[in-house]
């Protein structure tokens, strides 16, 4: 005799003799799988096959269109004639107006005005002077000052492998964080 092909390599515990399945196995994949190994053997009597019931189709019912525009009918109308029935054009946006003589709300002579009382008074020279920047000092003084800070408690503590890396850890942090935060998130000042 053969040797039948093992099917499953999980190892269940074999149920007892004359008993069913155990209930903590009753619908799981291994018990359903050991029922038909039972049955194929001979130690169950196999459940004889019910009928499928007919299969249902399922469709769209046929549908009745109406149709507007019979042939036969009217010829459809041309886009001339279609322009003659929408009558004339109309202007949807105002003509351009120029200043208006001797309007003294008119911005252009309001701005001309200001120019010239600029110009008498020498108002309209510009003089640009180099700013000296305030952030890059307090961002030096912050990054030396924090990082002074975290490697003297690091001294402090006892120099071991676990005080030396939480402090270089610390100071790659916070030296990331305080220039993200002073070059990306603050404006300048």
């Amino acid at each position: 005799m053969a040797q039948q092909p093992r099917l499953c390599a999980i190892r269940m515990p074999r149920p007892r003799r004359g008993s069913e399945t155990p209930p903590c196995n009753r619908g799981t994949i291994p018990s359903l799988f050991f029922r038909a190994f039972r049955v194929r053997r001979g130690l169950i009597p196999p459940v004889p096959d019910e009928a499928d019931p007919p299969r249902k189709l399922y469709g769209f019912k046929e549908r009745e269109f109406k149709r507007d525009n019979a042939p036969g009918g009217a010829a459809a109308p041309s886009a001339k004639d279609l322009a003659r029935l929408a009558g004339p054009v109309a202007r949807t946006t105002p003509e351009k107006t120029g200043p208006k003589a001797g309007d003294p709300n008119d911005v252009y002579s309001v701005l001309e005005q200001n120019r010239r009382a600029e110009r008498q008074h020498n108002l309209d020279a510009v003089e640009i002077r180099a700013i000296k920047s305030r952030r890059r000092r307090d961002y030096f003084l912050l990054l030396v000052g924090g990082n002074v800070f975290i490697v003297g408690i690091v001294a402090l503590l006892g120099p071991n492998i676990v005080t030396v890396m939480f402090g270089l850890g610390g100071v790659v942090i916070f030296s990331t964080g305080l220039t993200w935060i002073m070059w990306q998130v603050m404006g300048r000042y």
